[in-house]
């Protein structure tokens, strides 16, 4: 809630304001929060109708069901029975390849092997030859 509307809420400010003002100005800023409240009630009515309203047509679609004979958890029975076509993605080929010890050469990882990143025992032991 900003400043504002927490001095409105608090009786002790709201006196203190309605020093500044005359009864004229207080009687009209009165009226003024009176209209906003007045259609701030009419837009949760509305809500609260078109609310009721879409409730009454589930329930006469649920009715128009069960009259012919379809249960509602059938119809999610049926979305889950079948069966979501995932597409894998194919594995993309790696840039960089490597050769470990015993001479085979062997995909390295997608990103960039620096030598100065590695461990030092790597560096020293040359275990890492990129190509």
């Amino acid at each position: 809630m900003n400043l504002m509307l927490q001095n409105l809420n608090n009786i002790r400010t709201l006196r203190a304001m309605a020093r500044e003002f005359s009864i004229d100005v207080l009687e009209e800023m009165l009226e003024k929060f009176r209209v906003v409240t007045k259609e701030r009630r009419e837009e949760e009515e509305l809500q609260q109708r078109q609310l009721a309203e879409k409730q009454e047509k589930i329930n006469a679609f649920l009715e128009l069901m069960k009259a012919d004979g379809i249960n509602p958890e059938e119809l999610f029975a049926m979305d889950s029975a079948m069966p979501r076509s995932a597409k894998k993605r194919q594995p993309r080929p790696a840039k960089y390849r490597f050769t470990d010890f015993n001479g085979e050469e062997k995909p390295g990882p997608d990103k960039v092997v620096r030598l100065n990143r590695l461990p030092r025992r790597w560096r020293r032991g040359n275990l890492w030859m990129i190509s």
